[in-house]
């Protein structure tokens, strides 16, 4: 899909999708303003938040 997205001449506002680059540094954002530790899985408070989920 990537590669028929790159052969576009146009993308419209609002659907542009974000380099693995910007989706890694949005997230170390979020981890940053959300006070998150580092955790090794199956441990802490991040992964078991998450687990509950599925």
């Amino acid at each position: 899909m990537s590669n028929l997205r790159q052969q576009c001449s146009t993308i419209l506002p609002g659907n542009k999708e974000d380099t693995p680059a910007e989706h890694f540094a949005k997230m170390a954002k979020w981890c940053e303003e959300n006070n998150v530790h580092h955790d090794v899985y199956g441990e802490g408070e991040t992964i078991q938040a998450l687990e509950q989920k599925c």
